[in-house]
């Protein structure tokens, strides 16, 4: 999101952000020349319900008198949308909506309100598609800044990057370390969530002392621990698009992943079948071929297909 916000700036939009629910503070701040308007709703469900859309609605009107907004494009198909909803017909204002993950899905109750009120809805990959498939939506990928494609050395081997939930899989990424049994492996794991313990515990009941359970990084040292790594390994059950294949294909990373995301039906991702002997074949093979060619997918393509769809809403 920050990497598209900063793309649009150089386009020469300005942008003001409402978020719903944190960071835990109303204090009002800037980020890179955009002003950010924290309402602190805390997904609190009771807040949800009494405060949050007065406080939007409050703060909206007291920015929009000065300086009027032209469009509002909302995140998530949930609360968010459908209070960009009430704001957009309040003041005859455009509007679009993204979604951005577990959204699509039918356990979203916001979903079908969202549908109903027939707001242009943009999702992130043909597999995020699949489940809104009751109506036309447009498809835009988020990209990476061009300047990101310069790999280091790789010195790392395997990488899992994700939260470490049981959607995403950390368990079976460690039976694959366990199964590989080859200790000169260097391996790391980015991420914090709390199937935490239990990875910490597998790890150290196998000793496996090659494997690097670093927690939370920074988007910056995340990045240089992904181009120094020869496969990134993604076992999540779900994925809308996957930020992190676009970053490992733009530092010549092999991705071996569940095919979901932006990873479905793509050329350059290798399928896990989970079945864990066929799975470490595939690691030990891709490990002895050489790293991928760098496949960009560009921040300024999605700008372009966004500033496209926006002033659409405008003919």
């Amino acid at each position: 999101m920050h990497l598209f916000v900063e793309a649009l700036q150089l386009r020469g939009f300005k942008i003001t952000v409402f978020s719903l629910h944190y960071p835990y503070t109303t204090k009002e701040y800037t980020w890179k020349n955009s002003s950010i308007i924290p309402l602190n709703g805390v997904n609190s469900k009771i807040k949800k319900k009494i405060i949050l859309y007065s406080r939007l609605k409050r703060v909206f009107k007291r920015i929009h008198k000065n300086e009027p907004f032209d469009l509002i494009h909302a995140f998530w198909l949930n609360e968010a949308t459908l209070y960009g909803y009430s704001l957009s017909s309040t003041y005859k204002i455009p509007i679009l909506a993204t979604a951005m993950g577990q959204d699509v899905l039918d356990s979203n109750r916001y979903k079908n309100k969202v549908i109903s009120k027939k707001i242009p809805i943009i999702v992130l990959s043909e597999f995020h598609s699949n489940f809104l498939n009751q109506q036309k939506i447009d498809i835009i990928p988020f990209g990476v800044k061009k300047e990101k494609t310069k790999p280091l050395q790789k010195s790392n081997d395997l990488i899992f990057i994700g939260s470490l939930i049981k959607l995403k899989n950390p368990q079976y990424f460690l039976e694959l370390c366990k199964q590989l049994n080859d200790s000169s492996l260097k391996i790391k794991m980015i991420g914090s969530g709390p199937e935490h313990s239990k990875c910490k515990a597998f790890i150290e009941k196998h000793q496996l002392t090659n494997v690097q359970l670093l927690g939370e990084c920074s988007y910056e040292k995340t990045q240089k621990y992904l181009s120094a790594s020869k496969i990134l390994i993604h076992c999540s059950s779900f994925e809308s698009f996957g930020m992190v294949f676009v970053e490992a294909m733009a530092n010549g990373v092999h991705v071996l992943s569940n095919l979901v995301g932006f990873a479905y039906n793509n050329p350059d991702a290798h399928a896990l079948t989970f079945e864990l002997k066929k799975d470490v074949e595939k690691i030990n093979k891709l490990l002895t071929i050489p790293s991928p060619k760098i496949k960009i997918h560009s921040v300024e393509t999605t700008v372009d297909a966004y500033q496209n769809r926006y002033e659409s809403l405008f003919i």
